[in-house]
């Protein structure tokens, strides 16, 4: 990437790079930033501002979702495999991620004080997950994931959560 390529993209002056963020360093640590906030810091921030542990598993089918060219999930998979190859976008995105793993610990600890340690963590962590793998795979049963996620949180049965296509061809595969 160099200022030039950015600005040309932007139909922008090459100058307002190095003017509003001091050069190419600084511009790609806050697309870096507002990317990584976007990626990862919106299933912590629903769960945040969830009120129950129900309210929270009722508001997962939705930031499940993927709208076609999802620009957030194709961004999400360029900032883990670039974090992969550079040591200072590395350290941003641990940031963000660690913010998610707090905030979700936090309200954990709130809603569900008897969970043990790393809870979060895992959370979290099979959240991102899911959706990595409905990013690669459009036929992923997200809605089952969900079920399964519900039936282990609330201890009870599996329960559908949302119409899921995946989960419909399975229970009637003439449909």
């Amino acid at each position: 990437m160099t200022t030039r390529a950015v600005a040309d993209r932007a139909g922008a002056n090459q100058g307002l790079l190095h003017y509003h963020w001091g050069g190419l360093p600084r511009f790609r640590e806050a697309v870096v930033q507002r990317a990584a906030s976007a990626v990862f810091g919106a299933f912590a921030d629903q769960l945040v501002a969830s009120h129950s542990v129900e309210d929270a598993l009722a508001r997962l089918p939705g930031l499940l979702q993927l709208p076609e060219g999802d620009l957030v999930g194709r961004l999400s998979v360029e900032l883990l495999a670039g974090a992969a190859r550079d040591p200072e976008l590395g350290a941003l995105i641990k940031d963000y991620l660690a913010r998610a793993r707090t905030e979700t610990a936090d309200w954990l600890a709130r809603h569900r004080p008897d969970d043990p340690p790393g809870t979060g963590t895992l959370l979290i962590a099979l959240l991102d997950g899911l959706y990595l793998h409905s990013l690669l795979d459009p036929e992923v049963s997200v809605g089952q994931a969900l079920e399964a996620l519900n039936a282990l949180v609330l201890g009870q049965k599996a329960t559908p959560v949302s119409p899921d296509p995946a989960t419909a061809r399975e229970a009637d595969p003439e449909g």
